[in-house]
């Protein structure tokens, strides 16, 4: 079509394109009008959630690695562990259904996102997600780690005795 065409259909039907762009700048000159998602404030804590140096065997691995540790966050006893903390009386539905988890494209990275109505309560919500999960990772290191640093302990009590016994000689 020709631009002059255009221009002359537009010219003799002004009225409608009047009424498009006033129509279009209405939300802009009234206002927005009050909504759940106006009303709530977002707040993210990013994660690295990276396998162990063992856990790594194949360049596919550490995707699905991340793909479980989002579950983890996702968990209903993750939810119920925070809520307690915080001492939300709604509980662990109302932290699963105000947070999302997803992971940033091409990344490790999982960011934990929390909307609700007070920005501070957000912030605390998203910051003890992230802190209870890292306490949790923590919890299972210490606990596979334990076995071996006893057995390490027996050996070096028994050492020492025998060290002492040498000396004794």
């Amino acid at each position: 079509m020709e631009l002059s065409f255009v221009i002359a259909a537009l010219k003799r039907r002004i009225w409608i394109v009047l009424i498009f762009a006033q129509l279009g700048a209405l939300p802009f000159i009234l206002g927005t009008s009050p909504s759940t998602e106006a009303n709530t404030f977002r707040s993210e804590a990013l994660i690295e959630v990276l396998p162990e140096d063992g856990a790594r065997t194949s360049a596919a691995q550490p995707d699905r690695y991340v793909l479980t540790q989002m579950e983890v966050l996702r968990s209903r006893e993750l939810a119920a562990e925070v809520a307690e903390r915080l001492g939300i009386a709604e509980g662990a539905g109302l932290i699963r259904r105000s947070t999302t988890i997803e992971q940033i494209t091409d990344t490790d990275a999982v960011s934990v996102q929390v909307r609700l109505g007070d920005p501070q309560e957000a912030r605390t919500v998203a910051q003890t997600i992230a802190e209870v999960y890292l306490e949790r990772l923590i919890e299972a290191d210490e606990a596979t780690r334990q076995p071996d640093l006893d057995r390490i302990n027996a050996d070096l009590v028994t050492l020492r005795e025998q060290l002492a016994d040498v000396n004794q000689r």
